[in-house]
């Protein structure tokens, strides 16, 4: 017998044949393709329209840089290399390197890579103008009087200072007062305002209050589930009769109609409100629909609202054990409470007499 006759011995052991029979590791577009696809097959988990379109245009673009290479053999210096080498903006830069963590997070969970996200780390810092700003006082005055007169002037109302209650024909033009008023005293998304449906505006105790539910929409996160109580101010310029004037059934801006990639209501709604505030020369970077948010956030600060008490109103997680895991939420009576403390100069609404004294001591 020669040791050309000797063979090395086979072992045999558990897993070994799993292993050997292991499909190769696939191509970068191949992982992207199934993480697409099991990401939307869910619709707990499914992304927009327009974040699936993004991020398949992300993945084909990477995939043609790296020559479509196994995902296993990406690395960070080719992430860092495309993302680098890209003559855009770092907000967009920021949204595909986003888009890649999303993916190799999930190709790591599955199994198709090892050790750290190649694309962890990557992102670059954003310029400052980029940031939203709350409006100032002079700002907020600007914009819902602009609001307020168009109303006047379209329904022929007299001098109290109200949106249109019961327009003849509903439109983007009739909605936007309405939105920005709510904005303004709800701090509420814009997308969540013009999916309100008619029936989403109730009354329980006496308390009318928004009920921004999922009842068949996207909400942002599990947080923006909640119940927002109708400020008095809203009360005052007509919403309650705005809403009994709108089939119960319907939208409460049936006006607006779904655009864009997502099939937004919001999508004109957004040009409107960026025209209207060109128009009145509130160009100071960072001010858009969103800065409403922004302005209600801080004018609970300033209140002395409770930070638990403000994120309930604004829909945001909180991440402690004892309230955000256990506690079953605010009631409307001190969610009320605190929507009251939004307050701005008395000249916005004309009714100096119906600022309240405040509910919490300023700080």
């Amino acid at each position: 017998m020669t040791s050309g006759d000797l063979a090395a011995p086979v072992l045999d052991y558990p897993g070994r044949t799993e292993r050997a029979s292991r499909s190769p590791t696939p191509t970068f577009e191949q992982a992207a393709e199934r993480c697409v696809t099991e990401r939307q097959r869910d619709p707990d988990t499914a992304w927009t329209r327009q974040t699936e379109v993004q991020h398949r245009a992300t993945f084909r673009a990477f995939a043609e840089h790296i020559k479509n290479k196994p995902i296993g053999a990406v690395t960070r210096g080719d992430i860092a290399g495309w993302l680098a080498a890209l003559r855009t903006s770092a907000r967009t830069v920021n949204r595909h390197a986003g888009a890649l963590v999303t993916l190799f997070r999930w190709a790591r969970t599955v199994g198709l890579i090892d050790g750290k996200n190649p694309a962890e780390g990557q992102r670059r810092r954003e310029s400052a103008t980029r940031k939203r700003h709350p409006f100032t006082s002079a700002e907020l005055l600007t914009l819902l009087e602009a609001c307020s007169s168009a109303a006047r002037r379209q329904a022929e109302l007299d001098a109290a200072s109200r949106p249109e209650v019961k327009p003849r024909r509903h439109t983007v033009a009739t909605a936007l007062p309405w939105l920005v008023w709510l904005g303004a005293y709800t701090g509420a998304r814009l997308n969540e305002l013009c999916g309100l449906r008619a029936q989403d505006v109730r009354e329980t105790d006496g308390i009318t209050f928004l009920d921004l539910v999922d009842h068949g929409r996207r909400l942002k996160t599990p947080a923006a589930a909640r119940r927002v109580p109708v400020h008095s101010e809203l009360l005052a310029i007509g919403l309650r009769e705005y809403v009994a004037a709108v089939p119960r059934s319907g939208y409460l801006f049936p006006g607006l109609k779904p655009g864009g990639p997502d099939g937004k209501r919001s999508w004109q709604a957004t040009k409107h409100f960026t025209r209207l505030r060109r128009r009145l020369g509130l160009t100071r970077p960072g001010l858009v629909f969103h800065s409403l948010r922004n302005t209600v956030a801080t004018a609970l600060h300033e209140a002395g609202v409770p930070e638990v008490e403000a994120a309930a109103l604004l829909g945001h997680e909180l991440r402690t054990m004892s309230y955000g895991l256990y506690s079953g939420g605010l009631s409307l009576v001190r969610l009320r409470a605190a929507v009251e403390c939004i307050r701005y100069p008395a000249e916005l609404t004309d009714r100096p007499a119906s600022r309240k004294t405040p509910l919490y001591p300023a700080k």
